[in-house]
C-alpha cells in the first residue's frame, strides 16, 4: 500500500487522538453518529488513506466536540490536548445536571465550587452555568491537576456542556 502524504497522516493521527480522548472506538462513533459516520470511513480518515472534504471535517469537529482548527494538525507533532472552546474563550460551560449524576469523586468537589458560583450569580435554577477561566485554574490547583488535564477530566466525566463523549448517550 501507497504511504500517505504526510498532512494526511498527521490529520488521521489528529483525528484518532481526539477520538480516543472523548473514550470512543470507532464503532462507538459510527453507532452514535446513527451511522453518519461509518467506522471503516472513519479508520481510513485516520491512516490518512481516505481524503476528507472540510464540510465532512467540519462535521466531524462538531460531532466531537472541538473546533476545525484543532481537528487540523499543526507542524508541531506533539500537539496538545485540544482546548475546549466557548463562545467565550474565557469561559466553559457545564451541564449541572451530568456534573450532579457524575459518579466520578472529583464531581462532588467541582460541584460544591459550582454551586458557590450560583449562589453568588443568584442562578441557582439554571441547568448549565459558564465558569470562568480563573475558577477553571483554581479548582484544576485544588484537585491537583494542571488545567488541561482537569479539562479533560471534565469530558471524561461527561460534564462539558454540548460536548460529546464517551459517557453521553446519542
Amino acid at each position: 500500500m501507497r504511504k500517505p502524504p504526510d498532512f494526511s497522516r498527521r490529520l488521521g493521527e489528529r483525528l484518532r487522538s481526539i477520538r480516543k480522548q472523548s473514550g470512543l472506538s470507532l464503532g462507538d462513533v459510527e453507532r452514535r453518529s446513527k451511522g453518519e459516520f461509518k467506522a471503516s470511513v472513519v479508520g481510513a480518515y485516520e491512516r490518512g488513506e481516505r481524503s476528507i472534504s472540510v464540510p465532512r471535517l467540519a462535521r466531524l469537529a462538531e460531532y466531537y466536540g472541538v473546533t476545525l482548527e484543532e481537528l487540523l494538525p499543526t507542524e508541531d507533532e506533539h500537539v496538545h490536548t485540544p482546548g475546549l472552546r466557548t463562545p467565550d474563550a474565557d469561559t466553559l460551560r457545564l451541564d449541572l445536571v451530568a456534573l450532579e449524576t457524575a459518579q466520578d469523586p472529583e464531581a462532588r468537589i467541582v460541584e460544591r465550587y459550582v454551586n458557590r458560583i450560583r449562589i453568588d450569580r443568584g442562578s441557582l435554577d439554571e441547568t448549565e452555568i459558564a465558569i470562568r477561566r480563573e475558577d477553571i485554574k483554581a479548582i484544576a490547583a485544588f484537585l491537583d491537576m494542571d488545567e488541561e488535564e482537569f479539562l479533560r477530566h471534565l469530558v471524561q466525566m461527561g460534564v462539558v456542556a454540548g460536548r460529546r463523549n464517551a459517557h453521553a448517550p446519542r
